[in-house]
């Protein structure tokens, strides 16, 4: 059991874990990598050892054999910023960066994120990091609603993910079963227009679907993973 400690209001509450075991501490030794990003060419330094223990990409970046590893700089000129930058705070901090929830605008610009981190961490070959973006759209969506209300994920972050990603890819998976489980009459009015909503999409859903019943139970986030 968890120790107490008093909150400002007199209340128990446990105390925070702090401490990690030296087996489980991320190597941070060594030099770092200038890992340059998009077309603003903002700059990440990141410790050699911690991106090629996590991702076969820069792992093979990174060869004796490349210019990359001679001038310690990966130049990634297609890929966004503020996507890099959720990447490095995991590595680091083994935690999944989000907006404060304030508008609908910030709702919808953290799905969008996830998805293309999701994106990132297949051209990165990572797959924990896949599979810790999955946790974070569990954690935002899967958990009890305060009001009742089960909201799904922004259609533009399923537009974009059924854009982007490959056919069978687990977030396209995802992002169906979340549908035909929570979406009720108005599954598809979300999108506007009909002619909008990916044919991809629409053709998962009815599959999915003719496989009725189909409960909650069966929506886990390891469901979702990638594997070796």
């Amino acid at each position: 059991m968890p120790e107490k400690a008093s909150g400002s209001d007199g209340s128990q509450r446990p105390l925070k874990r702090i401490r990690v075991s030296m087996d489980e501490a991320k190597d941070l030794s060594g030099e770092t990598v200038a890992v340059v990003v998009g077309p603003q060419k903002e700059v990440f330094h990141v410790h050699e050892t911690l991106l090629r223990q996590s991702c076969p990409f820069f792992d093979k970046a990174m060869g004796p054999q490349w210019k990359e590893s001679k001038e310690r700089k990966i130049t990634m000129p297609d890929d966004e910023a503020e996507v890099m930058k959720i990447y490095v705070y995991w590595l680091y901090c083994g935690a999944l960066l989000m907006y404060p929830p304030k508008s609908q605008e910030s709702a919808e610009r953290e799905d969008l994120s996830y998805v293309k981190a999701w994106i990132l961490g297949d051209k990165l070959l990572d797959l924990e990091f896949q599979n810790a973006v999955i946790d974070g759209i569990f954690e935002r969506y899967h958990t009890e609603p305060r009001d009742g209300k089960r909201w799904n994920v922004w259609p533009g972050a399923v537009d974009y993910a059924f854009d982007k990603t490959y056919k069978g890819a687990p977030l396209r998976r995802l992002f169906v079963d979340m549908y035909c489980l929570w979406s009720k009459k108005d599954i598809l009015a979300s999108w506007g227009r009909e002619e909008d909503i990916p044919h991809a999409f629409l053709v998962e859903a009815v599959r999915t679907l003719a496989k009725r019943p189909f409960s909650c139970a069966n929506l886990l986030p390891w469901n979702y993973y990638m594997y070796d």
